[in-house]
């Protein structure tokens, strides 16, 4: 009808007579509540003059009737109001509803199926996520993703969309990650959008949003048949876990009235699609996509869908560790230490590196002072003596290296020495930690300084560079002139996929002049 959103046409054709009364539905916008108003011809300034004594109107069930009943059971009541013709006041009242069957029809548990359409380990590969709730279950009213270890982005080299224009939803074309579909309604027939022939759904990608380094702009044009209930935008954050790199997507409130209309949720799927944008894991170990799905009535549910990358044996593993003393190479001197680990493109990534020094190097003990404390380092007040060094880590899935201080954190007494842990900040946070103890030598009664990371998150990484203070500063203490002899390092290194590389890396001293 013209200028009205919802409406109908009430017809009949009796005794030679046909009429036709026009009838507007409104639709409170945030209760949904209906309310039918007949408010005649306006060129006879009402309903036609006509006697009536009774009127039945049946309004069709089935799939694809326009009316559903509400959620829960109880009495319902319909409010009426009637004016006549001779100007006396409204007749009003209620009437009664019973709503006392399909009740409880379960509790509150939506499925998810997600993946990659290719599962090659290390490969590119399209992403989608679908979850599903049964009908007569509560209303989804928040998703948070959560994906396995080594399941990533890319998205260095994707223009983000404006922040200006991200809550309208007016992103660029070239911002574009994905689509999304959405089926809404109750009984066995639901509505999906996007229908054919009407406007595209999008998902781009953003910028910082509710402390999270990216975000996902959503937009879903509401249009079906000849309505067009205007457009939804719906933001989500993607938090990383700086110890873990795990991603967690988390959506913005659903909504669950558009227009006066309640959108029951039947299905949601997320296609990100962008080329060369989701990458695969390079561990072919079983592991799970989990989301948290928060009901309109605070119920929770926590959905699974297994997922497991293949042929993860085929990709090689080459990483290179080269180590560099410079400063005071003398007895009891300390010098800096620059570790460089450098590794080519499309292989494992790595799971744990342990690097032990050789014999005649010590920790200084005179120089470990004040560690930061795990309160003092997760409010970013660690004090300045607690800083060894800095560190930079390169991967292809950013625009620029990471890079931060290097630290010795107390661990709470868990380990007899503090822990060296690189806080590498840029696009993303990223907290790498080592474990600092001392291992006996074999056939020896001495012992060597050894630094295990055993828990490094698997994303490419092609240098990454740790360079430790020296002189009054310096952790390490030489035991025996550097320039004396050769040293080697112990390098055991174990990748994603199972292999495992173990040499001993020669230590290039800078210090000790040219023939040196």
């Amino acid at each position: 009808m013209p200028g009205r959103l919802f409406g109908f046409w009430l017809v009949t054709d009796e005794q030679g007579v046909r009429l036709k009364l026009p009838a507007e539905i409104q639709a409170n916008p945030l209760t949904g509540q209906l309310t039918t108003i007949f408010d005649g011809i306006p060129q006879l300034g009402g309903i036609p003059q006509v006697p009536v004594s009774e009127i039945r109107l049946h309004v069709f069930g089935g799939p694809r009737a326009p009316l559903a009943t509400p959620n829960t059971c109880g009495t319902y009541l319909t409010h009426f109001s009637f004016t006549p013709w001779s100007s006396r006041a409204p007749v009003q009242g209620e009437a009664p509803m019973q709503i006392s069957s399909g009740c409880n029809k379960g509790g509150f548990s939506p499925k998810i199926a997600a993946g990659t359409s290719r599962a090659g380990a290390g490969e590119f590969a399209p992403f989608s996520f679908t979850l599903t709730r049964e009908d007569g279950e509560p209303n989804p009213r928040q998703i948070a993703i959560h994906l396995p270890q080594g399941l990533l982005a890319k998205p260095g080299g994707v223009p983000l969309c404006p922040e200006d224009v991200a809550a309208s939803g007016a992103c660029p074309a070239d911002s574009q990650i994905g689509t999304v579909a959405t089926a809404a309604g109750v009984g066995g027939a639901p509505l999906w959008i996007p229908q054919p022939g009407k406007a595209p759904t999008a998902a781009y990608l953003a910028g910082p949003y509710k402390g999270a380094p990216y975000s996902v702009v959503s937009v879903v044009p509401a249009q079906a048949g000849p309505f067009d209930l205007g457009t939804v935008v719906n933001r989500s954050a993607i938090q990383i876990a700086p110890e873990t790199g795990l991603a967690t997507v988390i959506t913005d409130p659903l909504p669950q009235i558009l227009e006066g209309v309640p959108i029951a949720y039947r299905a949601i799927h997320v296609s990100v699609d962008r080329k060369d944008f989701m990458l695969n894991p390079t561990s072919c170990a079983p592991k799970t996509i989990a989301a948290t799905v928060t009901a309109v009535n605070g119920a929770t549910a926590e959905p699974t869908a297994g997922f497991q990358a293949a042929d993860c044996a085929k990709l090689p593993y080459k990483p290179k560790l080269k180590l560099t003393f410079k400063g005071s190479t003398k007895r009891t001197g300390n010098p800096a230490i620059k570790a460089l680990l450098t590794q080519n493109p499309h292989q494992a990534n790595t799971k744990a590196a342990v690097v032990t020094l050789p014999a005649g190097l010590f920790i200084d003990n005179s120089h470990i002072g004040t560690p930061c404390t795990r309160v003092q380092f997760d409010a970013e007040n660690c004090p300045k003596i607690s800083i060894l060094g800095r560190a930079t880590s390169k991967t292809p899935l950013l625009d620029k290296p990471l890079k931060g201080n290097v630290y010795f954190r107390s661990n709470g007494g868990a380990r007899e020495l503090p822990d060296i842990v690189a806080d590498l900040r840029g696009q993303i946070h990223i907290i790498l930690v080592g474990y600092i103890d001392s291992v006996a030598q074999k056939g020896s009664e001495s012992s060597r300084v050894r630094t295990r990371f055993l828990h490094v998150p698997d994303a490419p990484v092609t240098k990454f560079t740790m360079n430790l203070f020296g002189g009054k500063k310096g952790l390490i203490e030489n035991s025996t002139p550097l320039c004396r002899g050769r040293h080697r390092a112990k390098l055991e290194l174990k990748a994603q996929n199972g292999r495992q590389l173990t040499t001993n890396a020669p230590i290039a001293v800078a210090s000790c002049g040219a023939k040196r």
